[in-house]
């Protein structure tokens, strides 16, 4: 509020709150942990500048570091015990579900079953904000949703030698950090491919299954454009099983690939991301239109293990974006099998990636298909280059990610509020007077009234210069809604 961080104050609120939740788990973060906390917080108001300068006070060396407090909970969540809940809708056939247990899930389950109705499993339903611009018709009438965020079951995390298991309701903001305790190149590798995947308080609640089964979803039902899903070719790279339950059968364990393309009702339990072999050469590349918060245009991934003469063991080559659907790619996986990585094995692993996209290329009119196979080639090129011991002077740079996923720089900027002497205190600034009460979630908007309101539509004169000398209402008062 006192740092001129408010002007509509809608938006206010929401920045507050995400300030807070940085606070509560580090007191003293850094410029850049700042600015990158907010990376899904809108304002259209602002530019932004005084927001982040107003927050950047509370980061290491700021006049606010070290000063904020925690809030008591509200005696209500203090004494709050869960219990399953069941809802309807009537005039849509949809339900709602919270079982406790397993037990309470399949009973749910097996009555949607029965009804006849399809079952769709929620843990943040942070996919309805995606399913919009797959689909015009989501196809909601007459489906249960279960929600599973109390079945602490699917909520699990757990680390051994041969790699690490979560459960399916596990947010994608603790694989990053799973993955980054445990450790590895490869997991490095992965994790930082993650923190490409929507904004911080997406991946904050949104599952890792959730995403995957978007993507299935996009696969298997009519009328939806496919969702290249990052999530997907991270675990499909890395070569991860799913613990899946299909129309309440017996569990079954599925690679992430064929689960996409696997019909009937399924419930994901978790999913097991192996190590990598000691020696192993793991990479993964996005194509997309803003630094983080949007979908891939194309994406690759590549894992190799080696022979002991530095050929090639085994290959798996996983692609999105330039083909209709996310693939291993087949002939390019095989064409490295047994090969050194030189100019000879490249040349002839770019012409089998260019086979495997025409067998089923991508239908986006949003980008050619001759620029997507040259962002995938040179994506494979990148591979061959981090295989090597030693570069040539110049092309060590392209190894470099021109802006790692959690380390853009500090944005900067200079205030100027036109202070004229001559007409003070006109033109001088000072706090506005709405300042405290927006950033404190109290101010009250017209959506919050909860009465009809009046909404104008400008119209637009076809005459300029003109004078105005009639209104002939009749065509607007004859649409529905309108009000004279």
């Amino acid at each position: 509020a006192e740092g001129n961080g408010s002007q509509c104050g809608f938006c206010t609120p929401g920045w507050v709150m995400n300030m807070y939740a940085l606070l509560e788990n580090n007191s003293s973060p850094t410029a850049e942990e700042v600015e990158r906390n907010f990376d899904g917080n809108l304002c259209r108001c602002t530019g932004y500048r005084p927001i982040l300068t107003s927050f950047g006070e509370f980061a290491e060396g700021g006049k606010c570091c070290g000063t904020s407090a925690s809030l008591p909970m509200p005696s209500a969540m203090l004494v709050y015990e869960p219990a399953p809940l069941h809802f309807t809708d009537a005039a849509t056939g949809e339900e709602y579900y919270r079982p406790l247990e397993m037990t309470d899930l399949l009973a749910a389950q097996a009555a949607a079953f029965a009804a006849k109705k399809q079952v769709q499993f929620l843990c943040a339903n942070t996919g309805a904000g995606v399913v919009k611009y797959l689909t015009q018709d989501p196809q909601r009438a007459d489906t249960v949703f279960i929600d599973l965020n109390l079945l602490s079951t699917l909520s699990t995390c757990t680390s051994d030698s041969s790699g690490l298991t979560l459960g399916s309701t596990v947010p994608l903001a603790k694989v990053i950090d799973e993955l980054e305790q445990e450790g590895s190149k490869a997991f490095h590798e992965y994790a930082e491919h993650i923190k490409r995947v929507a904004c911080v308080q997406i991946r904050s609640v949104g599952s890792w299954a959730g995403n995957v089964m978007l993507c299935r979803e996009s696969y298997l039902k009519h009328g939806y454009s496919y969702f290249t899903s990052d999530v997907v070719l991270v675990l499909a790279t890395a070569g991860a099983n799913v613990h899946v339950v299909i129309d309440g059968g017996a569990p079954r364990i599925l690679d992430v690939l064929t689960l996409i393309k696997t019909p009937g009702e399924v419930l994901v339990l978790s999913v097991h991301i192996p190590k990598a072999q000691e020696g192993s050469l793991v990479r993964t590349f996005k194509l997309m239109k803003r630094n983080v918060f949007a979908h891939a245009i194309v994406n690759l991934g590549v894992h190799l293990t080696f022979n002991t003469n530095a050929t090639v063991k085994s290959a798996r080559v996983i692609l999105g974006g330039a083909t209709s659907t996310i693939i291993l790619a087949g002939k390019t996986s095989t064409s490295l099998f047994g090969k050194a990585l030189n100019q000879a094995t490249l040349d002839s692993a770019a012409a089998a990636l260019i086979r495997d996209i025409d067998v089923a290329p991508s239908a986006s009119q949003l980008q050619s298909l001759e620029y997507k196979k040259t962002v995938a080639t040179g994506f494979l090129f990148k591979v061959f280059l981090a295989a090597q011991n030693d570069l040539p002077t110049g092309f060590a740079s392209a190894l470099e990610h021109f802006t790692p996923a959690d380390a853009r720089p500090v944005s900067s900027g200079v205030h100027d509020y036109n202070v004229y002497p001559d007409e003070v205190p006109v033109s001088t600034w000072a706090i506005k007077q709405e300042a405290h009460i927006q950033a404190s979630g109290e101010a009250t908007y017209a959506s919050d009234q909860h009465v009809g309101a009046w909404f104008a539509h400008i119209v637009i004169s076809e005459k300029s210069n003109a004078k105005l000398v009639g209104l002939d209402a009749q065509a607007a008062l004859s649409m529905p809604g309108v009000k004279d």
